[in-house]
C-alpha cells in the first residue's frame, strides 16, 4: 500500500486441487514504484531494500519479504517476483496446503443492548489506550469519563455514580488491584459497580489478582470488541442495576459469520 500512492492494488486467489495436497496461489500486483532489476535480487534478504532512499521515505525494516520468503519454502512453495521500475510489481506466492473436510463455521452472536446514557468510568494512563476505549464505549451510547490512576478513580466513584468502570492494571501512584479493592470497600453503593478489568499482562496471576480483588470480568488488550460486547451483555444486570432499565431489554439481535 505505502509503495503505491496512485493507481490500484489488485490481488488475485487461485487454488490446485491434488491428491493429497493443494496449492494455494496469491498474487499480489501494484502500480508503485516498481524496483530496479539489480535490487530484485536482494530484496529478499533480511534488512535489505531496493535503496537506501527507500528507508527514508517509505520507512520499515527490510524484514518482510525475507519472512513471506521463509514461510512459503516452509510451506513446500516459494515467492516470485515480476517488476518495472515505475509502472508497478506483481508479487506471487505459491503454498501447498493438506486437503481436509470441510467445517461448520463458527457462529458469532451479536448481543447489542440499548447502552445509551449509561455512565462509564474509564481509569488507564495511557491515553492513546484511552481514546481507543472512549471510541468503543461511545459509539455503544455510553457517556464516557476517564482518569489516569487509581487514586483519581476512587475520588470520581466517591462523587459520581457510574454505571461500569474499565480498570486497567498498571498505573502510577495506584495500580488497578489497589483501586478496585478500594472501590468494593466503599460504604455505599458504589461498592457494587460493574467493574472490568483491563490488561495487556498475559500472566495468570495478574487476572487473578485483579478477580481477587473484586473485578467481575477481565477484558485483555488490545481490547477485542465482542469479547466486550460478550461481557456487556454477560453482566447487563449488574450493568443496569443503577439507571432503572432491566438488562434484558435486548434492543437488536443479530448472527454474524
Amino acid at each position: 500500500m505505502k509503495f503505491t500512492s496512485q493507481g490500484n492494488i489488485e490481488v488475485y486467489l487461485s487454488e490446485k486441487v491434488g491428491v493429497e495436497k493443494n496449492t494455494l496461489t496469491i498474487r499480489v500486483k501494484d502500480t508503485g514504484i516498481g524496483i530496479a532489476p539489480e535490487a530484485q535480487a536482494r530484496i529478499f534478504k533480511p534488512f535489505e531494500q531496493a535503496e537506501s532512499s527507500t528507508t527514508r521515505r517509505f520507512g520499515g525494516t527490510g524484514l518482510g519479504l525475507a519472512i513471506v520468503k521463509e514461510i512459503a519454502l516452509v510451506m513446500g512453495g516459494d515467492i516470485k517476483l515480476t517488476s518495472q521500475e515505475g509502472i508497478g510489481s506483481e508479487f506471487e506466492v505459491t503454498v501447498r496446503l493438506a486437503s481436509c473436510k470441510p467445517k461448520p463455521l463458527d457462529v458469532h452472536i451479536e448481543r447489542n443492548l440499548d447502552y445509551r446514557g449509561l455512565k462509564a468510568l474509564i481509569v488507564e494512563d495511557n491515553r492513546t489506550n484511552t481514546i481507543i476505549i472512549e471510541t468503543f464505549m461511545k459509539r455503544k451510547g455510553f457517556i464516557t469519563y476517564s482518569v489516569v490512576n487509581g487514586e483519581e478513580a476512587l475520588k470520581a466513584v466517591a462523587t459520581q455514580s457510574y454505571d461500569l468502570i474499565l480498570m486497567d492494571n498498571h498505573m502510577p501512584v495506584m495500580d488497578g488491584v489497589e483501586a478496585i479493592a478500594g472501590i468494593r470497600n466503599m460504604p455505599g453503593k458504589e461498592k457494587d459497580t460493574l467493574i472490568f478489568g483491563c490488561t495487556a499482562d498475559v500472566f495468570k496471576e495478574t487476572r487473578e489478582r485483579m478477580m481477587g480483588a473484586g473485578a467481575d470480568f477481565i477484558v485483555g488488550k488490545p481490547i477485542d470488541e465482542r469479547i466486550l460486547d460478550d461481557a456487556l451483555y454477560q453482566f447487563a444486570n449488574k450493568l443496569f442495576q443503577f439507571s432503572g432499565r432491566k438488562g434484558s431489554n435486548v434492543t437488536s439481535l443479530g448472527v454474524s459469520k
